[in-house]
């Protein structure tokens, strides 16, 4: 069960890229942002390499490996080029949930490509993900009242979970740069 703990690992990860990208990348253009990130991940990376010592194995990597790796690199800055240009338009709490959609995807694919077989449970799961990812895209018909018809700080629709007044990407921003 370790590849468990290093894949909670990564979602949690994930969920603090989307809050702090779209923390930083106010104010600055999404392809920017992206190759910055880029430039940390890509040092973080060839820093473990060194650390682990994997300098040795790098001879030995076939052709075959070094081409769907690339592939792979193309498909990954193409998902993070879209998915910071999204972050830019849309909040993080409704850009992450369907960015995750891949999850469902990869499943589909990995059973396309690599004859992996989809099990009812893995289906059932994929489904419910993509379901959860549209349910938070979604608003209740009454959600969208004025605000002379907002009852107690949330309109009649569905309750929101959180305050109404956040403050904004900037004042977090600023409040968590002056605590460093």
């Amino acid at each position: 069960m370790a590849w468990a703990v290093f894949a909670l690992l990564a979602a949690l990860a994930a969920a603090a890229t989307a809050i702090l990208a779209k923390i930083g990348i106010e104010g600055v253009p999404s392809t920017l942002a992206t190759a910055l990130r880029t430039g940390v991940v890509l040092v973080l990376a060839w820093g473990m390499v060194a650390v682990s010592g994997q300098w040795a194995v790098l001879p030995d990597v076939s052709a075959r490996s070094y081409l769907f790796l690339a592939l792979s690199g193309l498909a990954t800055g193409i998902s993070w080029l879209a998915y910071f240009k999204a972050l830019q338009m849309a909040p993080a709490s409704r850009v992450a949930p369907l960015d995750k959609t891949s999850l469902a995807m990869t499943i589909v694919l990995a059973a396309l490509v690599l004859g992996e077989t989809i099990t009812w449970p893995i289906a059932v799961g994929a489904g419910l993900i993509v379901i959860g990812a549209l349910m938070t895209l979604t608003r209740s018909p009454t959600a969208i009242a004025t605000k002379r018809e907002t009852v107690g700080g949330s309109s009649r629709g569905w309750p929101p979970l959180q305050p109404p007044r956040r403050p904004s990407s900037r004042r977090l921003a600023s409040k968590v740069c002056r605590r460093i």
